[in-house]
């Protein structure tokens, strides 16, 4: 079972915020239902149009924010949910958290998705997906990096989004402005080292939004860090801070309190993938058969 990455006081209720649909008629009981009594629900509500398209999805973005506001933060909820499978794929779970958390910083965000994801454990995982098993053990025979690290990364970077990206700056905290980094998807790998891998691997038709490519880039990297810094290929711990600041600024991490505790939960991860993977990697090393 995998635990919350917060802590909550016995003595306290746990606060629950639920964004839900302006269409939907049944999750707010369905919740209430579901709850123990030592939790509080607070819910609100988002525009959601008649049509679902991508484009109307899409629009929900902006205004998540406005809806997530509606649940005062005085409040201090742990944890906020948005109640839409499709709206959070096409938004993307971390933009959806980006949003909320621009009101709630401190809570915890949610989505169908994340859920999904939190739910399956590595095993599962590959599983569902035995390719990205398959990607995951060459990039580990050819560059030393563990699977277990590989995901850990991913995990932390992109939350397994394939089309993530650093949400925009605000002009004047309301006009959206150029974002942070050219930053992209599973990897989260910037466009100048990107194009560094291709050209040092020679693998030039590779792109950062398949899983394949972003491991195999994972991969190098962390070798690459490796014989500059000094750092074992198993430090789920010092590898991240590198991959995160870059090699050159590896050296100032320890005076940047978000890095050490990034790093962290890292590590945290790592260790749960690798106990479980431990339980089931003969069972994925076994020949299987991949119809397409």
């Amino acid at each position: 079972m995998t635990a919350f990455p917060f802590d909550t006081n016995p003595n306290e209720p746990i606060k629950l915020g639920l964004i839900v649909l302006s269409s939907d008629e049944t999750i707010e009981d369905e919740f209430r239902a579901m709850l123990p009594k030592s939790c509080s629900l607070f819910q609100t509500r988002i525009h959601s149009a008649p049509e679902v398209t991508p484009d109307t999805l899409m629009e929900m973005k902006a205004g998540l924010a406005t809806s997530a506001s509606m649940i005062p933060p005085s409040f201090n909820v742990d944890l906020v949910g948005y109640a839409c499978t499709s709206g959070a794929t096409m938004i993307g779970p971390n933009n959806v958290a980006t949003e909320v958390q621009k009101v709630h910083p401190n809570a915890q965000v949610c989505t169908p998705i994340t859920a999904v994801m939190r739910a399956l454990n590595s095993c599962d995982i590959f599983d569902e997906r035995y390719l990205w098993y398959k990607h995951s053990k060459k990039v580990e025979q050819q560059w030393g990096t563990p699977i277990h690290i590989q995901l850990a990364i991913i995990k932390m970077e992109s939350d397994f989004d394939w089309l993530a990206k650093p949400p925009r700056q605000k002009l004047f905290k309301v006009i959206p402005f150029k974002r942070p980094s050219s930053s992209f998807g599973y990897s989260q790998a910037v466009e100048g080292t990107w194009e560094q891998y291709k050209n040092e691997t020679d693998n030039k038709l590779a792109t950062r939004a398949r899983f394949k490519d972003s491991v195999d880039f994972i991969g190098w990297y962390t070798n690459k860090t490796k014989s500059i810094l000094n750092i074992p290929l198993n430090d789920a711990f010092k590898q991240y801070v590198a991959y995160h600041e870059g090699w050159g600024n590896y050296k100032h991490y320890k005076k940047n309190k978000k890095v050490i505790g990034l790093a962290k939960k890292v590590e945290k991860q790592s260790k749960i993938y690798k106990n479980q993977l431990s339980k089931c990697q003969s069972s994925l090393n076994k020949n299987k058969y991949i119809i397409f």
